[in-house]
C-alpha cells in the first residue's frame, strides 16, 4: 500500500526552551499581564494551546509561533502599547528590540535564531507548520481526539468531551490565506500555507482551508522555489481531503484537477473534476480559469478561449487570468492579439511577471530575439535571481557575437552547466536543441524530462520551439506516453 503523503511540512525538532508552559510564562515572554494575554488570545488569534486531555486551563504556546503572530499585528498591537503602556509593552523578542532592550538588556540583544528569520519555502517546517506542531508531537494521543487531520487517515470522529475548534476562527484564517494566495509571490504564500494550516488545527474538518492549501501548493513551485516532486503530492493530498470533506465543494474539484493534470499527468481524471466543478458552480472563477489552461495544454485551443472568456467575465480585474487569456490567443494561432494584449499589461504594470515570462517565450518562438532578450533580462530584475541574471548576459554576448547561433549556443551552454550540477531541468535544453537543429540530443532531454516527470513536457504537443520534431517516430512515440488517451 502506498505511503499516505500529508500535504504538511514535518515539525522540526523543538528545543525545549521555545515551549511556554502556561499563562504567567507565556505574559512574561510578552512582556505583559496575564490578563492581556488571555485577551489577545480571543480578540487577536493568538497561537495557544491547550491539553485536550486534561482541563481547559492547561495552556501552552511556542516561541517561534507567538514571534510569528506578533509580527502580522505589530502595527496596530504597538498603538494598542502606546495607549497602554502600562499593560501592554511590546516583546523585546518579536521582532526588532524593544527600546528597553536597547538600553541594555544584553541577553536580549542577539542574532535572532533561524526561526525568528524571514519565511522561506525551505524553511517551512519552521515558521509556516508551527501552529500544527503541537498535533505532531502529540499525535498519537491527538489522532484519536482529533480525526482527519493527517492526509491519508480514514478514522470516522469520535464523540469528546474536548471543546471543538471555532469554526468562525478557522474561517476568518481562510480568509486571510486566500488574500495573500491573491498576490501570487513566494512570501505571500508562504504566509497563505500558513494562514491555512491555523485554519485547519482550528477545525480539522473544515474543507475550504485544504483547498486553500492544496491551491498554494499548486503555485508555491511557479512562483517559489519548491521543487514539483515535493510540492505536487502535498497538494494533491489536501485536495484529495478537501473533496472527501466535502464533495459538494466545487473549489474542492478544481483543486484536485489542477493537481491531477500537472502533478500525476492524469489528464481524464483532470477533465472529470473540471466540469464537475463547473457543474456544482457555473461562477467559480478558479475552475474556468484553471480549464482553460488545462484546455490549452492539451490542444483544445476553442474550448480554451471560451473557458478563459468566462472567467474574465467574472472577474474582470483578474491580471492573471488577463495574462493566461495572452498565452491562450497565442496557441490558438492569434499571436497578433496575444501580444497586444501582453504589451498592454506590461505598460500598466511593469512588475507584474506574466506578461514578461509570455512574451518571452512568444518572441523566441516568432523569432523576435532582442525582444526575447530584452524580456527575459526584465525577468531576471524582477526575480532578482543571480543565476538567470548570468545567463541573460550571456545569451547577450552570444547575439552580439554570432547572431541567433551564438544566443542559442550561450543558452544550450549555460543550461547544460546548471544541468549537470542538478540546477536546471531537462526540458529547456530539449527547447534550445530543437531550435539549434539537434534533432537526436533534442529527443534524448525530452526523454530524460519523462524519466523525471517534469511538468513542462506536458507542453510537448503546442510547443513551437519543438515544431521541427514532429516527424520523428521517438517524438510521436514520446507524446502518446504523455497522453495515453488522446
Amino acid at each position: 500500500m502506498a505511503k499516505a503523503v500529508s500535504p504538511f511540512p514535518a515539525p522540526a525538532n523543538r528545543q525545549p526552551d521555545e515551549r511556554l508552559g502556561s499563562w504567567k510564562e507565556i505574559a512574561a515572554y510578552l512582556k505583559c499581564g496575564v490578563t492581556t494575554v488571555q485577551r489577545w488570545e480571543k480578540q487577536e488569534g493568538m497561537p495557544v494551546h491547550r491539553h485536550v486531555h486534561r482541563k481547559l486551563g492547561t495552556v501552552y504556546a511556542y516561541k517561534a509561533e507567538l514571534d510569528t503572530w506578533w509580527e502580522e499585528r505589530r502595527g496596530r498591537l504597538e498603538a494598542e502599547q502606546r495607549a497602554e503602556p502600562a499593560e501592554i509593552p511590546a516583546p523585546a523578542t518579536a521582532g526588532a528590540p524593544s527600546a528597553e532592550a536597547s538600553r541594555g538588556d544584553g541577553a536580549r540583544r542577539r542574532t535572532p535564531p533561524a526561526w525568528r528569520r524571514p519565511l522561506t519555502v525551505a524553511g517551512l517546517g519552521l515558521a509556516l507548520a508551527a501552529s500544527l506542531a503541537v498535533i505532531w508531537l502529540f499525535r498519537a494521543d491527538l489522532g484519536k481526539r482529533l480525526p482527519g487531520i493527517f492526509i491519508g487517515r480514514a478514522e470516522p470522529a469520535r464523540a469528546s468531551s474536548a471543546p471543538q475548534p471555532a469554526r468562525a476562527q478557522a474561517e476568518a484564517l481562510y480568509l486571510q490565506g486566500r488574500y495573500y494566495w491573491h498576490k501570487r509571490t513566494a512570501p505571500d504564500l508562504n504566509r497563505a500555507v500558513d494562514y491555512f494550516t491555523q485554519s485547519i488545527v482550528h477545525d480539522p474538518s473544515y474543507a475550504p482551508a485544504y483547498v486553500g492549501l492544496a491551491d498554494c501548493y499548486n503555485l508555491l513551485r511557479e512562483y517559489g522555489t519548491m521543487p514539483d516532486s515535493e510540492a505536487f503530492p502535498r497538494a494533491l493530498a489536501a485536495a484529495k481531503k478537501a473533496v472527501e470533506l466535502d464533495d459538494s465543494s466545487s473549489d474542492a474539484h478544481a483543486s484536485l484537477a489542477f493537481a491531477s493534470f500537472y502533478g500525476a499527468w492524469d489528464t481524464a481524471t483532470a477533465d472529470r473534476e473540471f466540469n464537475r466543478a463547473i457543474e456544482l458552480n457555473p461562477s467559480n472563477v478558479r475552475a474556468h480559469h484553471w480549464h482553460a489552461t488545462f484546455l490549452m495544454t492539451v490542444g483544445r485551443s476553442q474550448e480554451a478561449i471560451a473557458q478563459i472568456n468566462r472567467a474574465q467575465e467574472l472577474d474582470p480585474g483578474s491580471k492573471a487570468i488577463l495574462a493566461d487569456k495572452g498565452l491562450i490567443l497565442f496557441y490558438a494561432g492569434r499571436a497578433d492579439e496575444a501580444v497586444a494584449l501582453l504589451r498592454r499589461m506590461e505598460r500598466d504594470d511593469p512588475s507584474f511577471m506574466s506578461p514578461h515570462r509570455y512574451l518571452a517565450f512568444i518572441d523566441l518562438a516568432n523569432g523576435d530575439y532582442p525582444g526575447y532578450l530584452i524580456e527575459s533580462r526584465q525577468m531576471a530584475l524582477l526575480t532578482k535571481d543571480e543565476q538567470e541574471l548570468a545567463l541573460v548576459q550571456a545569451q547577450e554576448q552570444g547575439w552580439a557575437r554570432n547572431g541567433v547561433n551564438g544566443m542559442l549556443g550561450s543558452i544550450l551552454q549555460q543550461k547544460k552547466e546548471r544541468f549537470e550540477k542538478g540546477s536546471q531541468p531537462a526540458y529547456p535544453l530539449a527547447q534550445a536543441c530543437a531550435m539549434l537543429g539537434h534533432k537526436q540530443e533534442a529527443l534524448g532531454y525530452l526523454q530524460i524530462a519523462y524519466r523525471q516527470h517534469e511538468v513542462n513536457l506536458l507542453t510537448i504537443r503546442i510547443d513551437p520551439t519543438l515544431n521541427g520534431l514532429h516527424n520523428e517516430p521517438a517524438y510521436r512515440e514520446l507524446v502518446a506516453q504523455v497522453f495515453p488517451n488522446r
